[in-house]
């Protein structure tokens, strides 16, 4: 399949919203880039019936709007201060009293507060998608250097991620 341009570009925006890299730098600096066959494939191996224009323009219409809907990134950073790394997305009018933000440590450990117990300032307004952004502070609860499992929570709804949490400076 040769994509015509903007068919490329939006094959391009849906393997790159997924995860999938469009190329590698190989042995000696020199950029090879994934023909559209392998990000074809890529992506039916995760799910996308992508076959054509018409599926490849769907399935990102519908990578978009799950990812307008998200409320946490599919992975967070907790430094040892300020906020996560991402914010948590919430519909307007929610109010973050009514959520919960859990932590799992890989240590078995469970740490989990009201969601507003933990919001910090961030001058965040919300988007176009009547979202608000809520930045996190969880470097309070003093977690350890892991990964570890996040959850928000409101009535039945849960989301999830990972939590890494680096230690304050790499070994040399």
């Amino acid at each position: 399949m040769r994509p015509a341009s903007r068919t490329a570009r939006q094959l391009s925006e849906l393997a790159q919203l997924n995860g999938v890299q469009l190329g590698y730098t190989a042995h000696g600096g020199r950029r090879v880039t994934s023909p559209p066959e392998s990000l074809l494939a890529v992506l039916r191996a995760l799910g996308h019936p992508v076959s054509d224009s018409r599926s490849i323009e769907q399935a990102l219409a519908d990578t978009r709007r799950r990812g307008a809907q998200r409320v946490l990134e599919p992975v967070a950073v907790q430094r040892r201060r300020g906020p996560l790394s991402a914010p948590v997305m919430l519909d307007d009018g929610t109010d973050p009293a009514d959520c919960w933000i859990g932590v799992q440590c890989d240590d078995g450990a469970t740490h989990s507060r009201r969601l507003s117990d933990v919001a910090v300032p961030s001058g965040a307004t919300s988007d176009d998608t009547d979202r608000t952004a809520v930045a996190v502070d969880l470097s309070g609860l003093g977690l350890p250097v892991g990964y570890h499992r996040l959850t928000v929570e409101r009535d039945e709804t849960v989301a999830e991620a990972v939590l890494l949490v680096p230690p304050p400076r790499l070994p040399d």
